[in-house]
């Protein structure tokens, strides 16, 4: 049977983090948590869950990952960030799996919590994440926010039965909180690759984006849930131009 190593990073993930270990104590052969420096008991909880914990201060989502990985013994990797939950039926697919022999990448279907329920369409919507690789020919690349795997061409992917729970936002204050964050960063890593055409997508962006989320792909179906997250999605691609274009401004009045 192929052994699995299980790579978490955290912050401050003392909710979730216990309830995420526990599943994927049923599966992993072991598990890494790579915390961000929590100041809360993330990290006590991780240890008593039999968690190796390695404290790293904040290297951007890719970075942090591929660290995690750096410390792994064993070649399949399950990355998984700490609000996110195995269901039993996904534990069941990828012990099948562990029998059977891992060979390929594996996508896992995911469905995401937004306040008081399960999202279904739009954005949000259930989708599929590659989330079970083989460490010696994928990676997760380097950029800071909005981190994709590198994948080798041909490789074969398998979709898996069951869920990842992912417990995404638990109140609006706590989504607004976040997602100012996640703004920041992806104004960051557009400013640094050197795009200019924030005004374009500051105007343009938002409608398009919550037209098709909550009209195309069925937001409207998931109530005022849908209509909410319908609109923070569209909000945030204002917000991250407009910090774009504030990075831009403060650039040329240093010079």
């Amino acid at each position: 049977m192929d052994q699995i190593s299980a790579v978490v990073i955290t912050y401050n993930a003392s909710e979730t983090i216990s309830r995420c270990l526990d599943a994927l104590s049923q599966v992993a052969d072991e598990i890494i948590v790579v915390d961000s420096m929590s100041t809360d008991n993330t990290a006590a909880l991780c240890s008593e869950k039999h968690a190796t914990v390695f404290a790293q201060p904040w290297l951007g989502f890719g970075p942090q990952k591929n660290f995690g990985i750096s410390k792994a013994r064993y070649n399949y990797i399950l990355s998984i960030d700490a609000d996110e939950i195995l269901d039993n039926a996904l534990i069941q697919s990828i012990l099948a799996e562990k029998q059977k022999g891992l060979n390929g990448l594996y996508a896992l279907q995911f469905r995401h919590f937004y306040y008081t329920d399960f999202i279904m369409h739009g954005a949000e919507g259930i989708g599929y994440k590659n989330r079970l690789f083989d460490k010696r020919i994928i990676s997760w690349d380097q950029k800071e926010v909005h981190e994709t795997l590198m994948i080798p061409a041909g490789t074969t992917v398998k979709k898996l039965k069951g869920f990842i729970d992912h417990y995404s936002y638990k109140s609006i204050a706590y989504h607004v909180t976040k997602a100012n964050s996640y703004t920041t960063q992806s104004a960051l890593e557009l400013h640094k690759k050197g795009k200019t055409n924030y005004l374009f997508k500051m105007i343009f962006s938002p409608p398009v984006n919550f037209f098709m989320n909550y009209f195309i792909r069925g937001g409207f179906l998931d109530g005022v849930n849908g209509l909410i997250v319908a609109v923070f999605n569209a909000h945030a691609g204002f917000v991250k131009n407009a910090k774009l274009w504030e990075l831009i401004r403060n650039e040329k009045n240093k010079q």
